[in-house]
């Protein structure tokens, strides 16, 4: 091998060794990136008196975590069970550890339905769904994003919004924007 070129490659070698050692302290190079799930909540409130729109951030719960961590790690029912109900409820401050809203609405036109899902682009997707209240006096201010049409223990996110009271024929559009960071 021409002398030159051994050369030249051992300085490389040395350059890029060099590098590493320098650049991370240790002598190696580490690269690490945290994804995260992240979103916000949209509320638009249609009532006699005009319409009302709310935008918050979300809480994504341990059991939703939970939920994101195995469907990675062995594959589970999550491709099977999407994370596109829409729940609704007078709860105040969501908790990490909640598994449902805790006072959800079963009634008055608000009980927990299907959205409508829409990919917005590689990381990002939209559930929403609108309600039309049927009751009078019924207060609202938290909604959750769950994999279930019924039942406990599929909550994935919860946020809450401004109270709002709805009156019959009063609409509350709820629009759940999913982001992986």
């Amino acid at each position: 091998m021409d002398k030159r070129i051994f050369a030249v490659i051992a300085i490389a070698i040395a350059a890029l060794t060099l590098g590493a050692m320098l650049g991370s302290g240790v002598g190696h190079v580490s690269v690490t990136e945290t994804p995260t799930f992240s979103g916000d909540l949209l509320v638009a409130v249609e009532s006699e008196s005009g319409t009302v729109t709310y935008e918050v951030k979300n809480l994504v719960v341990t059991i939703g975590k939970t939920r994101v961590k195995d469907y990675l790690r062995v594959g589970t029912a999550a491709a099977d069970d999407p994370v596109d109900y829409i729940s609704l409820s007078n709860d105040v401050t969501p908790l990490i550890t909640w598994t449902q809203l805790p006072t959800e609405i079963a009634a008055d036109g608000l009980t927990r339905a299907q959205g409508t899902v829409t990919n917005v682009d590689e990381v990002e997707f939209t559930v929403s769904h609108k309600f039309t209240c049927t009751g009078t006096g019924v207060a609202v201010q938290c909604s959750g994003l769950q994999w279930a049409a019924s039942g406990d223990s599929n909550l994935w996110a919860a946020a809450t919004f401004t109270a709002t009271t709805l009156n019959n024929g009063d609409n509350i559009t709820i629009t759940w924007t999913v982001t992986h960071n």
